[in-house]
């Protein structure tokens, strides 16, 4: 998300955006059925402009008033959820069961956890009021971390609407609201919530989980270093006393990246635990784990304390909340590269992956951000760069493995790398395109590359099991053969082109058709077709080096595949 400049002009944005479900007509003659909500709005403008020194003519505060499709109305929403200085949810049973309501919050919380990822500010702009009484535990996850101001206690008994409908409660409803106004105003100051581009509002997610679905829970584990035990070398700024401090983006956000992480995963209404993998996967079963904590009912790690008790609202106010689900295998496991320098943690990790997949259901799992194309081999450029082959390798390795999928990345593009630009030394290669040619046309040797899997996956769809049992011998090393197999099909990946020995029968069939797929060029060359039994050795075509990589096809004769990249 990009955030907007001020640019040192006035500001005279809207102070509130009034989030609220709209009830819906019943029966003839019934009237407005949000005519309250309305009122509610208008006392609230009111004050705030007798509150500040907004200009006439400015917006107070804005409120959807109907459902119309069509003229602008999505891009006008999104527009006041970019800009708006606070958010104001109305509370109430029908609230935490819309989508357009889960929408408005996930996007205006977005502002925020952008905010604090940039060190612009911590204060929450999300100011709630109770429409009716609510039960806590009906809460979303994504919101039970916001306090709820007291505005006395008819008002929590009864909320704004049975204030506003009852006569006899009439001067509360008025000292309410106004206070309400006065709280709003203060926070939009106190938050100083810069703007940001508007969010397609039709792409927007909700913050709350469907209607009828229970507590969602995902397990968040990280590996990584910690400043003490970072290899030698290694610079200690983007790591912490303990795993959960690491911050990979330190130059950028000021947070670790678990905090981050911790708000983007509730805010999509999951309840989140974390831990470091260390801890997770040392043995103890005690009841303690130092770097482990719970996100669901907090704005960070769990310190045992909940400001919102006292007032009557939050977890411990709420006798019968859902308990905490036992730790768990990971549901998300975040890993810092230089973890993988401990060969403890090495072999650890390599039991943990195993074990994800023979569970089931099979946890997906995806390579993220292994190499990129011209970058330098571990930040440093007296290791060389990263080759097109280089970005090959470990993209076959990983699919083939049993990741479902990998990601492309370009130095020049990472670092938008500018004509002659040695910034950011020493990433930069002058010699290599700039950012804007590096996208192409003509593309990248690596990025072009990369396309043959997504051909081979379109051609050969369904699970792929790693199984290196499929070679009599797999070497080691960079040469290091990878396979896998679905039920009717098998893919063998030689990054040297060497020589091997395949155990047939592995897949259907009685008969299989052999094909190379040249990863570089993506030619396809028919070998044979060949019993499905006993064994088979292959010769890849040209001498084994690094960068002669192919993969062998197997495909059961029976079944009719198309050709890749056709």
């Amino acid at each position: 998300m990009e955030t907007v400049g001020r640019n040192g002009t006035s500001d005279n944005r809207p102070y509130f955006f009034l989030s609220y479900a709209h009830t819906p007509a019943w029966g003839l003659g019934g009237g407005d059925p949000d005519h309250w909500v309305h009122l509610l709005f208008t006392d609230l403008c009111g004050h705030i402009m007798h509150l500040t020194d907004l200009p006439a003519g400015a917006q107070a505060g804005f409120m959807d008033r109907e459902m119309r499709s069509g003229d602008g109305w999505p891009e006008k929403l999104s527009e006041n959820l970019a800009a708006c200085r606070v958010f104001v949810p109305l509370y109430s049973p029908r609230y935490f069961t819309s989508e357009m309501c889960g929408r408005e919050w996930y996007a205006f919380n977005e502002r925020i956890v952008h905010a604090r990822a940039t060190g612009s500010d911590s204060a929450s702009a999300i100011v709630p009021v109770l429409w009716t009484g609510v039960d806590f535990n009906d809460f979303p996850d994504s919101v039970r971390h916001i306090h709820i101001e007291r505005f006395g206690a008819r008002y929590a008994e009864q909320g704004i609407y049975g204030l506003i409908k009852l006569n006899r409660l009439r001067d509360e409803y008025q000292e309410a609201v106004l206070r309400l106004a006065q709280l709003i105003v203060r926070v939009a100051k106190d938050s100083a919530l810069p703007s940001v581009r508007p969010r397609p509002y039709e792409t927007t997610p909700s913050a709350f989980r469907p209607r009828g679905t229970s507590t969602r829970h995902i397990h968040l584990t990280v590996a990584a270093p910690t400043r003490d035990t970072v290899p030698e070398g290694r610079d200690t700024q983007p790591y912490g006393e303990d795993a959960l401090g690491w911050n990979p983006y330190h130059s950028e956000a000021t947070r670790p990246l678990t905090a981050l992480a911790e708000e983007l995963i509730r805010s999509l209404d999951y309840r989140i635990t974390v831990a470091s993998f260390d801890d997770e996967d040392s043995g103890d079963t005690g009841d303690a784990q130092p770097t482990a904590r719970t996100a669901d009912a907090h704005n960070g790690p769990d310190d045992g304390s909940d400001p919102d008790a006292e007032a009557g609202f939050g977890p411990a106010a709420s006798a019968g909340a859902d308990e905490h689900p036992p730790v768990k295998p990971p549901g998300i496991l975040l890993i810092d590269r230089w973890a993988l320098s401990d060969s403890d943690r090495q072999r650890r990790l390599k039991e943990f992956d195993a074990d994800g997949w023979n569970a089931l259901p099979t946890k997906p799992t995806i390579n993220l951000e292994s190499t990129y194309e011209n970058s330098p081999i571990n930040f440093n450029v007296a290791n060389g760069y990263f080759t097109p082959f280089d970005v090959r390798q470990q993209m076959w390795w990983s699919v083939c493995a049993g990741a479902f999928g990998t990601t492309y990345g370009n130095n020049s593009v990472s670092v938008f790398q500018r004509p002659g630009q040695a910034f950011p030394a020493p990433t930069a290669r002058p010699q290599y395109p700039d950012w804007y040619n590096a996208l192409g046309p003509p593309m990248q040797p690596a990025a072009g590359q990369v396309r043959q899997f997504r051909s081979l996956l379109t051609a050969r769809p369904g699970l792929r099991t790693p199984d290196q049992t499929l070679v009599t011998n797999d070497l080691s090393g960079g040469q290091k053969i990878i396979c896998c197999h679905g039920s009717n099909f098998a893919w063998i990946y030689t990054p040297y082109g060497d020589s091997f020995t395949v155990n047939m029968g592995k897949i259907s069939g009685s008969s299989v058709k052999a094909y190379w797929l040249d990863v570089r060029t993506g030619a396809i060359t028919y070998i044979d077709a060949l019993s499905n039994s006993g064994t088979q050795t292959f010769h890849p075509p040209g001498a084994s080096t690094a960068g002669n990589d192919y993969i062998l096809l197997l495909d059961d004769a029976s079944v009719t595949f198309p050709v890749p990249g056709a």
